[in-house]
């Protein structure tokens, strides 16, 4: 028998017993170390009420030969306290995390970023001051850029929209932006200046050609009458351009010559000139001067013994009608009649 006052401090043993011979519990696996307060608000939860029996119901254990193994007791259930303590240690992390990251030393060229714990857990990157400083200012000068592209595009067109010029025959001021002023006297709108007979090549063009035809002249076997003859004494009282054709016929197989201009050899604007001083008329020994000589006329009026000029002004010849050209070709070629080769020609008319 125990003493009496000892024995509230002994399970009864029909307590040992099924303890002894009950399940083994499942052993616990042990949960990190949790806040001082928390850890013992649980144990404070956890702790078994004691176990007290009547005196009368206490009886004397049997001797055992080995002290029967005790199995764990299961773990109660964790209080709420518990349940939240991880989520607490992962915030107290982040938080430790963050500002030992704001002390410690930056690297120069990079923004520091923060970063915030969510509900969940995980840290979501938050840019600095800094940063969002340095975001703004790019856009600004974005703007800026694109703002001074439109302007000077735009700017220019609506300076330059009233200005205008007039030459109606009065005295007609121009005022430009600048302040500068501009009058155009009123015979100048009277003027014709579409076209002008020779230009600057046109003249050294011609003086090559005058030479060439002197050249060509003075090794020509031709001892009939010259372009020069002609104009003194005309064949023709007056231009009958279907006797111009007939008078350009009787040269057909005369051999291509530059320069010629008799009988003996033509090139192109050479029997023109040949032909038309029969007639009494001068031109030219010179396709860009002949054309400026005469007048130009549509192609509905155009009839045989008008010319034929070349857009490019490189080549002429005498029209024959139906499509048709009079001419003295090219270098190794004859005086012949063909076909209109080039859609880039336009008829030119003599006046007598």
């Amino acid at each position: 028998m125990l003493p009496p006052r000892r024995r509230d401090s002994f399970v009864p043993s029909e307590a040992l017993l099924r303890a002894a011979t009950g399940p083994a519990a499942v052993p616990r696996t042990p949960e990190p170390a949790a806040d001082p307060r928390t850890r013992a608000a649980t144990a404070q939860e956890a702790r078994p009420a004691p176990v007290s029996a009547p005196a009368s119901a206490v009886a004397p254990a049997p001797a055992v030969t080995s002290a029967p193994a005790v199995a764990p007791v299961t773990a109660p259930a964790p209080s709420a306290a518990a349940a939240q303590a991880p989520t607490l240690r992962r915030a107290a992390r982040a938080a430790g995390a963050a500002t030992a990251r704001a002390s410690s030393p930056r690297t120069p060229g990079r923004a520091s970023v923060a970063s915030v714990t969510t509900a969940s857990g995980a840290p979501h990157p938050v840019a600095s001051f800094p940063t969002r400083v340095l975001g703004a200012v790019k856009k600004s000068a974005l703007v800026v850029a694109a703002v001074g592209l439109a302007a000077s595009t735009v700017l220019p067109l609506l300076g330059g929209a009233g200005e205008s010029a007039q030459a109606d025959g009065a005295e007609s001021p121009y005022v430009a932006p600048t302040g500068q002023r501009l009058s155009v006297d009123a015979g100048v709108s009277g003027s014709d200046a579409s076209r002008d007979p020779y230009g600057a090549t046109s003249l050294v063009d011609l003086a090559t050609q005058d030479r060439r035809n002197v050249a060509a002249a003075v090794a020509s076997e031709y001892t009939g009458p010259t372009t020069a003859d002609h104009l003194a004494a005309p064949l023709y009282d007056e231009l009958d351009r279907d006797q111009v054709l007939a008078v350009a016929m009787q040269y057909l197989g005369t051999p291509y010559v530059h320069g010629g201009e008799d009988p003996s050899a033509f090139d192109c604007s050479g029997l023109i000139t040949f032909v038309y001083a029969q007639f009494g008329i001068e031109l030219t020994h010179y396709v860009p001067a002949q054309e400026h000589e005469g007048r130009r006329i549509p192609a509905s009026e155009a009839v045989p013994g008008d010319l034929v000029v070349f857009d490019d002004l490189a080549h002429d010849g005498i029209y024959a009608g139906d499509g048709m050209i009079l001419d003295a070709p090219k270098p190794g070629g004859f005086v012949d009649v063909r076909p209109i080769w080039t859609p880039a020609h336009h008829f030119v008319r003599i006046d007598g």
